[in-house]
């Protein structure tokens, strides 16, 4: 089967779940894997040869005028006549049995030129797309009017997404589908293959590894860790945070400006080797997903996956499908969102040796990349004419 991917960007350190499919069902026997995105990022250091960049480029002019009517529920859609001509002369040229269109939003980049009725769609929501844009009426009724075609399937990251979606409306001919992404449980694997066999460290060490956006909650990591400090004056404790730094400057000044940077270190953006390498030295895994202000959610964070695959315990939040993944207490531990307090009390308990957590036999099965990729593969071949 050919299967061409689509996405606005490819290669990213925030998307590898992207790249990790398109390797992987390409690596399978009689399927052969195309790209097609507006912006080419190798920096994974894995590079993928057969990508197709076609940029979007529109008048500043008719942007902003498709902005204003958009903001006001008047118009939307993504027609572009260079990037129609463009990205339908690599759609001829691969004839592939499915296209599909990672985030739903930016889906509609590809459909809103090139769609066929005779084309099979797979369009995949992983986290803004079906939360923050949900708040927008008229790009609900744009995924409405594509829903209501045979040719069209959606799917989503987590049950959670799904039912964000049937709540404000969405209403698709084909029912929604639930596909977990998944880890490569064979490389995020902790030392030696055995449970609990990460390095004990000094001085403690709580890790979190994310792109530095609102949602993320960083702010209430290193609040949560000052608190844990004062505490603990005794114990010897580091938080290193890493990942994209979208909003570091900042993250760090307020951090600075709440004094709150003693014991923290920065490390930017990093790779999956040296995300590895991190949870390998680290004691403890924290991700203090929140709600943004704009409504911004996540799907299944993956680099939680790979934290419980590498055996680390993990602090969560109950937020979106998180839950799905970790049961408190007996996968790793969830608090509310920005609870500062349970925040605090969670670290104590990790600290303090209160829990022992295996948490990579309660995720290997449903959330491995064998799993995701055999579940994927069905589903494209359950289209094949």
């Amino acid at each position: 089967m050919n299967i061409l991917f689509f996405s606005h960007s490819f290669g990213t350190t925030t998307t590898t779940f992207i790249y990790n499919d398109v390797v992987n069902v390409n690596a399978i026997p009689n399927f052969e894997v195309t790209c097609l995105c507006l912006n080419y990022e190798n920096k994974t250091n894995k590079p993928f040869d057969n990508v197709h960049v076609v940029p979007f480029i529109q008048n500043e002019i008719v942007t902003r005028i498709k902005r204003v009517l958009k903001r006001h529920n008047i118009y939307f859609n993504l027609k572009n006549n260079l990037f129609k001509t463009a990205a339908q002369a690599i759609i001829t040229k691969v004839q592939p049995h499915i296209i599909h269109c990672h985030f739903g939003y930016e889906a509609l980049t590809l459909l809103d030129n090139c769609f066929d009725i005779n084309q099979q769609y797979i369009i995949q929501f992983h986290g803004y797309d079906a939360s923050q844009k949900l708040k927008s009426k008229i790009y609900i009724k744009r995924l409405n009017y594509y829903a209501q075609y045979k040719n069209v399937q959606f799917i989503t990251v987590s049950y959670y997404m799904k039912e964000a979606l049937i709540a404000v409306g969405i209403k698709p001919v084909n029912e929604i589908k639930v596909v977990y992404c998944g880890v490569n449980t064979d490389f995020f694997m902790a030392l030696n293959n055995a449970p609990n066999n990460l390095p004990i460290t000094t001085p403690y060490t709580f890790l979190q590894v994310s792109a530095l956006v609102t949602k993320k909650g960083h702010r209430y990591t290193l609040q949560a860790f000052a608190e844990f400090q004062q505490r603990n004056p005794t114990l010897p404790a580091k938080l290193i945070i890493a990942g994209k730094d979208f909003l570091m400057g900042a993250v760090q000044a307020f951090a600075k400006e709440n004094n709150l940077l003693h014991n923290v270190e920065f490390m930017g953006e990093v790779n999956a080797d040296q995300i590895k390498t991190l949870m390998q030295q680290a004691n403890c895994f924290v991700h203090h997903s929140v709600t943004s202000s704009e409504n911004d959610k996540e799907g299944i964070p993956t680099v939680i996956m790979e934290a419980m695959a590498m055996d680390l315990p993990v602090i969560a939040t109950l937020h979106a499908g998180i839950p799905e993944l970790i049961t408190d207490k007996q996968n790793g531990l969830l608090v509310p969102e920005k609870d500062i307090d349970a925040y605090v009390n969670a670290m104590q308990a990790m600290a303090t040796g209160q829990y022992s957590f295996t948490p990579r036999t309660s995720m290997i099965d449903k959330f491995s990349l064998t799993n995701h990729i055999n579940t994927l593969t069905q589903l494209y071949k359950s289209y094949e004419l």
